[in-house]
């Protein structure tokens, strides 16, 4: 069930000051299910949803063994089983109020309690975005603002625009650096209410995941990466959740997108942050 790997830890300004375990690496199966691209679990980590690219929506019920991840069921969310489009990420605050962000085209949508579903209002950039690069991701802060970003970065040297929706409008809040190859596809704010970016590169021999870490108040963003694995590792892991365990420890969930391909696999992977 476990793996050991000498993991790359990589951080542009010195050494990560926070080390990932991994603690759980596990299929997930569920009848006609796959490409999920998004996961949300609750703060005890037993509970969420995760989302199919193809716009199912699922329940997620965590299995814990004296604290460790040792089983995953998915199951019809009871809430809105499926949402029209591509759907890549998702995100909440209060497990209220849903926001979703999807690709083609471009937009966020948010499901309230009544089971009432509604596009927010987009931002001109959102229109300019490639297909199926755009928003892959969306996170929530502790003050209720959303941020969405894209797949791409918009240019090599600009790096990845990250906006930001707050009083009914999107800004372009930063631009977070591009390293490398890697693609954005997936987001979430920790307990710390730091930003928590999970990456995706294909290779010859597979995939490979990194996740960094930035501080969006801080005028250099903070920026330290975290994990970086070798190609085939994991799959495509493209949803990510952040949440504290009972000890005060950091827990990063991801789950993995298999495109519907036999050859892939739905995967459920969880680290924990050792700072």
């Amino acid at each position: 069930m476990f793996k050991r790997l000498t993991l790359a830890l990589i951080c542009c300004a010195g050494i990560a000051s926070a080390e990932p375990r991994l603690v759980y690496s596990g299929r997930v199966s569920i009848e006609d299910a796959g490409g999920l691209s998004g996961l949300e679990l609750g703060p005890n980590g037993r509970s969420g949803i995760t989302v199919s690219d193809r716009g199912q929506v699922f329940a997620i019920k965590v299995r814990r063994t004296n604290g460790e991840l040792s089983s995953v069921n998915l199951s019809p969310w009871p809430n809105r089983s499926k949402i029209e489009g591509d759907v890549e990420g998702i995100a909440t605050r209060d497990a209220q109020t849903y926001f979703f962000s999807l690709e083609g085209p471009a937009r966020v949508m948010s499901l309230s309690t009544s089971g009432k579903l509604t596009t927010l209002p987009r931002h001109p950039d959102f229109a300019k975005m490639r297909i199926n690069r755009a928003l892959e991701s969306i996170a929530i802060d502790q003050t209720g603002t959303l941020y969405t970003l894209p797949e791409v970065a918009s240019d090599a040297d600009k790096g990845f625009p990250l906006y930001a929706f707050k009083d009914q409008q999107w800004r372009l809040a930063t631009t977070l650096p591009s390293r490398g190859s890697f693609s954005a596809v997936g987001a979430d704010f920790g307990p710390d209410n730091l930003f928590y970016l999970l990456e995706r590169t294909v290779t010859a021999l597979g995939f490979r995941t990194r996740v960094r870490r930035f501080d969006l108040a801080a005028t250099d963003l903070g920026e330290e990466t975290l994990l970086t694995t070798w190609p085939s590792y994991h799959d495509n892991l493209e949803g990510i959740s952040l949440w504290q365990d009972a000890r005060g420890a950091t827990r990063v969930t991801m789950i993995s997108d298999d495109n519907f391909r036999m050859i892939q696999r739905n995967e459920i992977v969880e680290y924990i942050l050792q700072e």
